[in-house]
């Protein structure tokens, strides 16, 4: 069996490589403040999720063809991450490593995802059908050019082990309270203002509005939250690197099995996810008849996720799992 490792000994340890200069640390509330970058994104993603009930039920469009749709932008979402992550690593500008990106991604993404649901349903089907691939499409690339950001300026911001819970519980709680608030706002809070009607073009015009503008305010505050950071001097390119090339990269991705996988199961994951909230959307607005309900039901299940959430953090802390 082995020995719980001793936290004083660790503690002092850590110590001694602060004073070396091997950790550098960050305030609690740039970490707090950072962390809403993926909350940023996610406010995105939510409105992603209806991509399908937005489009089959306001705008008339075929299911099959839909799903296809999805099914390849989630593929494709999958395929731009390691692009953009190559072109992320080579980045080194006045403006820093990651700001650039992440506020770049979000006007890509505001943009996008605000037209794609101002898409109006008395265009001709084709058109309906090349458009709203074109805006998900290109929502994707923005995306991915945020989301790019959040893991790998974790490390800039602090490389201190015992600072990376406290990252996971504000991104967790963000985000729990991000995809049940959501629903219960748009089904429970808005959809009553247009006659609990969630297939008019109106109200999805109005929630895509607010929800982007969220998402930006929370970009705002996740580039405040990396600005002293988001230095050469913390995310460290290294003077003596060997350069990589984009057909290095591209030789790495066609012959290592492993990240294939990682990036089919990254993409199928996401679109399971999609699938799964899409479900609960078709199940309480075409089934049930309630859309109401399904808001009252994500603020159920919100507490117990909050204190799961809070438990797995807290087990993680003392049992040493970020070492």
């Amino acid at each position: 069996m082995l020995n719980k490792p001793d936290q004083k000994e660790i503690k002092k340890k850590r110590e001694k490589l602060k004073e070396k200069g091997k950790y550098h640390n960050a305030e609690k509330w740039q970490i707090a403040f950072f962390a809403l970058n993926n909350t940023a994104t996610n406010t995105a993603f939510v409105l992603i999720m209806y991509y399908a009930f937005f489009t089959q039920n306001v705008l008339g469009l075929s299911a099959a063809i839909v799903g296809g749709i999805a099914t390849a932008m989630r593929i494709f979402d999958g395929f731009t991450d390691p692009v953009i992550g190559f072109i992320l690593d080579k980045t080194d500008t006045k403006f820093g490593k990651y700001r650039p990106f992440m506020l770049i991604g979000n006007i890509i993404l505001v943009i996008m995802i605000i037209a794609l649901f101002n898409v109006p349903p008395e265009w001709s089907t084709q058109t309906k059908y090349i458009v709203t691939a074109l805006l998900y499409g290109l929502a994707i690339i923005g995306y991915t050019f945020q989301t790019s950001c959040t893991k790998g300026a974790q490390a800039a911001l602090t490389n201190d082990p015992a600072q990376r819970p406290l990252f996971t519980f504000f991104d967790a709680i963000y985000n729990t309270l991000l995809f049940a608030g959501a629903t219960w706002f748009i089904m429970t809070y808005m959809a009553p203002k247009y006659a609990q009607n969630v297939n008019d073009p109106a109200l999805w015009s109005t929630v895509s509005v607010i929800f982007m503008a969220a998402s930006f305010i929370m970009t705002i505050m996740a580039i405040i939250g990396i600005w002293s950071k988001d230095r050469t001097k913390y995310f460290g390119l290294a003077e003596n690197a060997v350069e990589i090339k984009f057909k290095d990269a591209w030789e790495v991705l066609k012959n290592n099995r492993p990240l294939q996988m990682l990036i089919v199961a990254a993409s199928t994951d996401k679109l399971a996810l999609t699938a799964r909230r899409a479900g609960f959307v078709y199940f309480f607005s075409n089934i049930l008849y309630n859309t109401a309900l399904q808001g009252t039901f994500s603020v159920w299940v919100m507490a117990p996720a909050i204190l799961v959430t809070y438990l797995g953090v807290k087990y993680a802390d003392t049992t040493l799992q970020k070492n």
